[in-house]
């Protein structure tokens, strides 16, 4: 079982109703939180945090927050609770106070918070601390919480206007979020912990109260840079001026060294995007500064957590429950990471530890019932996993992964029955029939599509983040909610859809679209774990069916060797050699033979995918490239899952320059995934990135080639070929480094000669690259590019009828190649042969317009020579009124 597993149910929060804010005496938890998600807002970036919207004018929102929040002067970004994404554009900042006000406009309308009186509050009463917790081990996202305490005093000499002392769990990432009175009002700003007590070692948690931030507003400035100098001395507090943002701002006029906490936002933003050396830099920092922080040693616990240092974050979680013994939070990732280190004894302990210093109906207890139940599932005691599974279901009976775990420990059980019951659930919230969008609910005001899955029908029908839903079928959504709206657009797999859709600048337009099933790759290990239950309930077929969709789901998610092993049991079970393949090319040499024998086969099956795949090889191979690619076309129609017939279709529409045609089906085949037979999911990969490179499509290119290179490390030719695509987009080192590797993999074929000749062209070794590029087309006559490069490299040598002679050459080779067309027309033009010269450049620019930019010739290592000669080419009347160059 996969313990991490656990870890997400806990961290997302309880799940509310939102509701607008409403005043009452004595409200529940459940109405304060309804009330606090609304106004509770996210705030990444730079640094990261959490604020409250507090103040609306027209289209602007003013969220107040910490001033440690955004103490580094860069980018940050306000996340509203309906998904919304906004830049912030302004900030200011109290001196002496760590708060900060921050702007952003919309023209949606979002509650603000009410604000209470902080002056009433007093020791003992209820408050309510709410915010985005960090992503903590475990889990991939930040995570909205809810927590209540009572204060435990009010300071009378509060240091940066931390004046309210509560004891509220507090996790990293809720920094500047409200903390709120039992009418769910806005009372105070949370941001810090206290040192920890001598003789209990308690540590309590510290706010800025509502009415001293309303008396000193009108002193707000715009905020300023913190000093990246050397932190304080531990104990030393730092004196407030102010903090940075990239915003528009005044002239700066102060500067204030960073605190403790600013360190922390700054390591937790960092820790966010993934740089958790980065990240454990900065707590090391804030450490430095107190030694003692909480926050500081939660964090670093998670950031060597995602490190895989379990060691290092078990001495920080422990450190955290020596400063915060009645940390429930802190004792459940501690039993999480002693699971890592196989100590389930201890992960046990540490679970029950955590549920017991929880409420028992609060949904924070999960995550201690999550590390208690895998534990106990580790112990091989699967009745009490299961009790434990119950209570993670009770808490949140709508996410899926409380189902896959008491599915797994039935399954132990030899349970198959219930395994499979538990799986289905699971299953139940991954996967519908729809059309791949996300919706927003924007306060009666309509629905907004806020997602657009790729390769959905609604992506491949044009549909836009932004858009706006005004009819599902002919009725109207004004005033639908989010799920009956959902309801409405998920329906058979196959059926179509209408919707009216309302977009910015054009009139409004209907959309007619196929539902397709849409699975989450999260369904993966649930389809592969129903396969083992299936397979207990004597069921070969429903096995069979969900080791392949677990294959699917596996290579959608990149993880192509956890494909590969389920393709293997797949094929034990079916009971099928893992040699077997259907004959191509590669293993049947006389193309008639070929074609003779596919014929007997489809006369006997006409529907024998494989039959058309080998006829089509056979037809291939006598130049018939048409007649193979209808054959293609039959075989995928039989058989749509295919992968050697759609990676093959796409080569034959490659070469036919149906380039577009030839990605769908070279993507058709890794997503199939099955009966690959000679091919290869990286040859495929290397082939999608082939055409991506070849029209400008840099990005998708390199993600191809970073696939391959996944696959096969040891791959010449997709280091070669992304070593080029850096080059195209000017990053000459990382070419270099490409073509280097490319050289060292096999120093004596083609492609390595080919890097090595790339390398020297690109340091300007002319000599070099003109041995590299001679020795590589010996050894393949064919390789294009070398040839091309050869002829580059003698025109820089001013052997010119050289030059010629391979452009020519490369023509040759491909008569569809723009390059050596505009090289070939560069020397003639230079020679005086200006009819044939103007021919050939036009017909190159008709084939890619590209080439007549000089920087684009440049990048792909055109010398000072011929660029020189292609300018005047290209200042010719005649080639500059071609359409492409107006």
């Amino acid at each position: 079982m996969n313990f991490a597993r656990s870890l997400p149910v806990i961290l997302v929060g309880a799940a509310v109703v939102l509701l607008k804010p409403q005043v009452a005496l004595s409200l529940t938890p459940v109405e304060v939180n309804n009330i606090a998600q609304t106004v509770t807002v996210r705030i990444d970036g730079d640094g990261i945090g959490s604020g409250v919207i507090f103040e609306r004018k027209g289209e602007t929102y003013f969220v107040l927050t910490n001033r440690h929040v955004v103490s580094k002067d860069g980018r940050y970004e306000i996340h509203t609770q309906d998904g919304g994404k906004y830049p912030v554009y302004y900030s200011k900042e109290l001196p002496g106070l760590d708060l900060a006000v921050l702007q952003f406009n919309s023209n949606k309308s979002y509650p603000i918070a009410n604000l209470g009186n902080s002056d009433q509050i007093r020791e003992g009463m209820t408050v309510y601390v709410v915010g985005w917790a960090d992503r903590l081990p475990g889990i991939d996202e930040r995570s909205y919480q809810f927590t209540d305490g009572s204060i435990r005093s009010r300071l009378k000499n509060p240091d940066e206007g931390y004046a309210l002392v509560y004891n509220n769990e507090a996790i990293p990432g809720m920094s500047g979020g409200p903390v709120l009175d039992e009418n769910g009002r806005l009372v105070g700003i949370n941001g810090r912990a206290t040192q920890p007590e001598e003789k209990t070692g308690t540590v309590l948690r510290l706010g800025i109260p509502i009415n001293t931030f309303l008396a000193a507003r009108n002193n707000l400035q715009p905020v300023t840079a913190s000093s990246p100098t050397t932190p304080l001395q531990p104990g030393v507090r730092p004196n407030i001026a102010t903090a940075g943002q990239s915003n528009p701002r005044e002239k700066v006029t102060a500067t204030r060294q960073r605190t403790a906490e600013d360190f922390i936002s700054l390591g937790g933003a960092k820790a966010d995007k993934g740089d958790y050396k980065g990240a454990i830099a900065d707590y090391n920092q804030a450490l430095q500064i107190s030694p003692n922080n909480p926050d500081a040693h939660f964090r670093r616990g998670a950031a060597y957590n995602e490190l895989k240092d379990y060691p290092a974050a078990l001495k920080n979680f422990e450190q955290v429950i020596r400063l915060s013994p009645k940390n429930a939070i802190a004792y459940a990732y501690r039993g999480f990471v002693r699971a890592q280190l196989k100590d389930y004894q201890g992960a046990l302990a540490d679970g029950n530890k955590a549920i017991s210093l929880n409420d028992t109906n609060s949904p924070n207890s999960a995550l201690g019932y999550a590390v208690r139940g895998s534990a106990n599932f580790a112990l091989e005691d699967y009745k009490q996993a299961i009790a434990d599974f119950d209570q993670l279901i009770q808490r949140f009976p709508n996410r899926h992964e409380p189902y896959g775990l008491r599915g797994d420990a039935h399954r132990a059980l030899k349970d198959y029955k219930q395994a499979f019951a538990d799986y289905n659930q699971a299953l139940s919230f991954l996967e519908f029939s729809g059309i791949g969008i996300r919706l927003n609910d924007e306060q009666n005001q309509g629905l907004t599509i806020t997602q657009v899955n790729d390769n959905s029908p609604a992506s491949q029908g044009g549909v836009k983040v932004g858009d706006r839903l005004l009819a599902i079928d002919g009725k109207p959504t004004l005033k639908m909610k989010v799920a009956d709206a959902s309801k409405l657009i998920r329906g058979e797999e196959g059926t179509t859809i209408t919707l009216r859709i309302k977009r910015q600048g054009r009139s409004d337009f209907d959309l007619k679209l196929n539902r397709i099933l849409i699975s989450d790759p999260k369904a993966a290990e649930i389809y592969k774990n129903r396969a083992i239950a299936r397979a207990g309930l004597e069921d070969k077929q429903g096995a069979i069916a969900d080791l392949q969709k677990a294959a699917d789901l596996y290579q959608k998610q990149g993880q192509t060797a956890e494909s590969q092993t389920i393709l293997k049991a797949l094929r034990q079970l079916q009971d099928i050699p893992s040699t077997s393949q259907p004959a191509t090319t590669s293993n049947q040499a006389d193309p008639q033979t070929i074609i003779v024998a596919a014929n007997e086969a489809i006369a006997r099956n006409p529907q024998d995918a494989s039959a058309y795949t080998r006829r089509a090889a056979g037809r291939y191979q006598q130049g018939d490239k048409q007649r193979a690619l209808d054959d293609l076309n039959q075989a995928t129609r039989f058989n749509s899952k295919h992968s050697l017939a759609l990676a093959f279709r796409g080569d034959v529409l490659r070469e036919l320059g149906r380039n577009e045609e030839a990605i769908t089906s070279y993507s058709r085949a890794i997503e199939a995934n099955s009966e690959w037979g000679s091919a290869s999911v990286a040859d495929v990969y290397l082939n999608r990135a082939n055409i991506y490179s070849d029209r400008g499509d840099y990005r998708r290119a390199i993600a191809d080639y970073d696939r391959v290179l996944r696959l096969n490390p040891k791959s010449a030719v997709a280091y070669a070929l992304r070593g080029l695509v850096y080059q195209r987009q000017g990053k000459s080192k990382a070419a270099l480094s490409d073509f280097n590797q490319a050289a060292r993999i096999d120093q004596n074929n083609a492609v390595a000669y080919f890097a090595r000749g790339l390398s020297y062209q690109l340091q300007g070794d002319y000599q070099g690259a003109l041995a590299a590029y001679e020795k590589a087309t010996v050894q393949d006559a064919k390789l294009l590019a070398a040839v091309n490069n050869l002829g580059l490299i003698k025109y820089e040598l001013q052997d010119i009828e050289g030059a010629i002679r391979q452009f020519q050459a490369a023509i040759e080779i491909d008569s569809k190649s723009a390059e050596p067309q505009l090289a070939l027309a560069t020397a003639l033009y230079a020679k005086g042969d200006r009819k044939q010269a103007l021919e050939l450049a036009q017909a190159a620019l008709r084939l890619d317009n590209r080439f007549a930019n000089i920087e684009f010739l440049k990048k792909n290592l055109w010398g000072d020579r011929i660029i020189a000669d292609a300018q005047k080419l290209l200042q010719n009347p005649q080639i500059r009124a071609l359409p492409s160059r107006r």
